[in-house]
């Protein structure tokens, strides 16, 4: 896993995090349905947090050699469920 491929994956999901504050601040879900603004003040809560971990690892990867890379299956497992998580829809 290379710097350029992680910037990418990084963009792409701060857009989509961006996304989902935006409908929590209206009271939507994710998807951008109406949600209880309990709900909606957690999304913002763990979306805020996902959005701050990624802008660190953005900075840091602003100070790393274009030609860093990463060969550590747990450094990449890591990274993937920061910018690939898997959501779980509550019943």
């Amino acid at each position: 896993m290379d710097r350029e491929f992680m910037i990418q994956r990084i963009l792409v999901r701060m857009t989509e995090l961006e996304q989902w504050y935006k409908n929590a601040v209206n009271n939507k879900d994710r998807n951008g349905n109406p949600c209880t603004p309990g709900a909606a003040k957690e999304i913002r809560t763990h979306t805020k947090r996902d959005m701050q971990i990624l802008k660190l690892i953005m900075m840091l990867l602003d100070h790393c050699s274009s030609k860093m890379f990463i060969d550590d299956e747990e450094a990449e497992a890591g990274f993937d469920r920061l910018v690939e998580p898997v959501h779980r829809k509550k019943v």
